[in-house]
Protein backbone atom coordinates (compact mmCIF):
# COMPACT_ATOMS: atom_id res chain seq x y z
CA UNK A 1 0.00 0.00 0.00
CA UNK A 2 1.89 3.27 -1.04
CA UNK A 3 1.25 6.30 1.34
CA UNK A 4 -0.16 9.36 0.26
CA UNK A 5 -0.16 12.52 2.41
CA UNK A 6 -3.26 14.54 3.03
CA UNK A 7 -4.76 16.32 -0.18
CA UNK A 8 -4.08 19.63 1.00
CA UNK A 9 -0.83 19.83 0.36
CA UNK A 10 1.52 20.89 -2.36
CA UNK A 11 2.09 17.51 -4.03
CA UNK A 12 4.77 17.74 -6.25
CA UNK A 13 5.65 21.02 -6.10
CA UNK A 14 7.99 20.96 -3.12
CA UNK A 15 10.02 18.30 -1.18
CA UNK A 16 7.48 18.24 1.98
CA UNK A 17 5.16 15.20 1.21
CA UNK A 18 8.10 13.04 -0.27
CA UNK A 19 10.38 13.64 2.42
CA UNK A 20 8.06 14.12 5.38
CA UNK A 21 5.34 12.00 4.49
CA UNK A 22 6.93 9.71 2.23
CA UNK A 23 4.06 10.50 -0.28
CA UNK A 24 4.61 8.17 -3.19
CA UNK A 25 1.95 9.65 -5.46
CA UNK A 26 2.44 10.24 -9.10
CA UNK A 27 3.67 14.28 -8.75
CA UNK A 28 5.70 13.89 -5.69
CA UNK A 29 8.06 10.78 -7.37
CA UNK A 30 8.11 13.53 -10.57
CA UNK A 31 9.50 16.13 -8.20
CA UNK A 32 11.87 13.97 -6.45
CA UNK A 33 13.64 12.99 -9.39
CA UNK A 34 13.71 16.35 -10.82
CA UNK A 35 15.36 17.89 -7.77
CA UNK A 36 17.73 15.29 -7.62
CA UNK A 37 18.88 15.63 -11.21
CA UNK A 38 19.21 19.26 -10.56
CA UNK A 39 21.03 18.55 -7.26
CA UNK A 40 23.62 16.06 -8.29
CA UNK A 41 24.15 19.20 -11.68
CA UNK A 42 24.47 21.62 -8.55
CA UNK A 43 27.13 19.80 -6.77
CA UNK A 44 29.04 18.32 -10.29
CA UNK A 45 29.64 21.91 -11.00
CA UNK A 46 30.56 22.57 -7.96
CA UNK A 47 27.70 25.32 -6.58
CA UNK A 48 26.92 24.34 -3.05
CA UNK A 49 23.29 23.70 -1.75
CA UNK A 50 23.65 25.51 0.86
CA UNK A 51 26.03 28.34 2.28
CA UNK A 52 27.05 29.47 6.08
CA UNK A 53 24.14 32.14 7.11
CA UNK A 54 26.55 33.90 9.16
CA UNK A 55 27.04 36.89 6.51
CA UNK A 56 23.39 37.06 6.02
CA UNK A 57 23.05 37.05 10.12
CA UNK A 58 25.60 40.23 10.23
CA UNK A 59 24.08 41.89 7.36
CA UNK A 60 20.40 41.68 9.34
CA UNK A 61 22.00 42.61 12.68
CA UNK A 62 24.01 45.48 11.38
CA UNK A 63 20.68 47.01 9.38
CA UNK A 64 19.17 46.79 12.90
CA UNK A 65 21.79 48.94 14.40
CA UNK A 66 21.11 51.56 11.95
CA UNK A 67 17.32 51.12 13.41
CA UNK A 68 15.47 49.01 10.72
CA UNK A 69 13.57 46.60 12.54
CA UNK A 70 12.93 43.11 11.98
CA UNK A 71 9.14 43.91 10.39
CA UNK A 72 10.53 47.02 7.84
CA UNK A 73 13.36 44.48 6.85
CA UNK A 74 10.85 41.99 5.91
CA UNK A 75 8.82 44.53 4.27
CA UNK A 76 12.04 45.46 1.43
CA UNK A 77 12.64 41.94 1.09
CA UNK A 78 9.11 40.85 0.19
CA UNK A 79 8.61 38.03 2.63
CA UNK A 80 7.55 37.96 6.39
CA UNK A 81 8.86 39.20 9.65
CA UNK A 82 9.21 35.35 10.55
CA UNK A 83 11.63 35.32 7.36
CA UNK A 84 13.84 37.16 8.72
CA UNK A 85 13.99 35.56 12.27
CA UNK A 86 14.53 32.53 10.52
CA UNK A 87 17.52 33.37 9.42
CA UNK A 88 19.03 34.99 12.11
CA UNK A 89 18.50 31.00 14.23
CA UNK A 90 19.68 28.77 11.03
CA UNK A 91 23.01 27.81 10.17
CA UNK A 92 22.53 27.49 6.66
CA UNK A 93 21.16 29.65 3.97
CA UNK A 94 20.90 28.50 0.46
CA UNK A 95 22.99 30.78 -1.96
CA UNK A 96 19.94 32.63 -3.52
CA UNK A 97 18.54 33.57 -0.29
CA UNK A 98 21.85 35.03 0.58
CA UNK A 99 22.07 37.14 -2.69
CA UNK A 100 18.73 37.96 -1.39
CA UNK A 101 20.06 39.72 1.73
CA UNK A 102 23.00 41.12 0.64
CA UNK A 103 21.04 43.09 -2.28
CA UNK A 104 19.17 44.20 0.51
CA UNK A 105 21.54 45.16 2.73
CA UNK A 106 23.33 47.07 -0.14
CA UNK A 107 20.17 48.64 -0.49
CA UNK A 108 19.67 49.56 3.04
CA UNK A 109 22.52 50.02 4.68
CA UNK A 110 23.99 53.55 3.37
CA UNK A 111 20.17 55.09 4.33
CA UNK A 112 17.96 55.48 7.37
CA UNK A 113 15.16 54.14 7.99
CA UNK A 114 11.81 56.79 7.75
CA UNK A 115 11.10 58.57 11.31
CA UNK A 116 7.99 60.54 9.66
CA UNK A 117 5.20 58.84 12.34
CA UNK A 118 5.41 58.24 15.93
CA UNK A 119 5.33 54.46 15.67
CA UNK A 120 8.16 54.93 12.92
CA UNK A 121 10.43 56.61 15.63
CA UNK A 122 9.43 54.40 18.18
CA UNK A 123 9.94 51.38 16.03
CA UNK A 124 13.84 52.71 15.05
CA UNK A 125 14.96 53.61 18.30
CA UNK A 126 13.76 50.12 20.28
CA UNK A 127 15.71 48.73 17.45
CA UNK A 128 18.62 50.49 17.93
CA UNK A 129 18.89 49.87 21.22
CA UNK A 130 18.03 46.34 21.16
CA UNK A 131 21.23 46.08 18.69
CA UNK A 132 23.54 48.17 20.68
CA UNK A 133 22.84 46.20 23.74
CA UNK A 134 23.71 43.11 21.87
CA UNK A 135 26.79 44.59 20.90
CA UNK A 136 26.25 43.99 17.05
CA UNK A 137 28.02 46.22 14.89
CA UNK A 138 27.25 49.12 12.32
CA UNK A 139 27.30 48.19 8.58
CA UNK A 140 30.62 50.60 8.37
CA UNK A 141 32.61 48.17 10.64
CA UNK A 142 32.05 45.40 8.30
CA UNK A 143 34.71 44.86 5.38
CA UNK A 144 32.59 43.80 2.30
CA UNK A 145 35.00 41.23 1.38
CA UNK A 146 35.05 39.71 4.87
CA UNK A 147 31.44 39.84 6.09
CA UNK A 148 30.97 36.07 5.06
CA UNK A 149 33.67 34.64 6.45
CA UNK A 150 32.61 32.67 10.12
CA UNK A 151 36.23 34.00 11.53
CA UNK A 152 36.45 37.56 10.33
CA UNK A 153 35.99 40.41 13.13
CA UNK A 154 34.52 43.94 12.53
CA UNK A 155 36.71 46.60 12.91
CA UNK A 156 37.10 48.25 16.21
CA UNK A 157 33.68 50.70 15.75
CA UNK A 158 32.88 51.26 19.33
CA UNK A 159 35.44 53.93 19.88
CA UNK A 160 35.35 55.25 16.30
CA UNK A 161 32.40 57.57 17.71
Amino acid sequence: MSTICPPEHSHGRNSTCRSLHHCKCDDCRRFAREYEFWRAAQLRHGRPLQVDAVGSQRRIRALQCLGWSMSAIAAHAGYSESWVGMLLRVKHVKPATAAKVAELYDDLSMRLPETNTRDQKAAVTKTRKYAARAGWPPPLAWDDEAIDDPGAAPADWKDAG
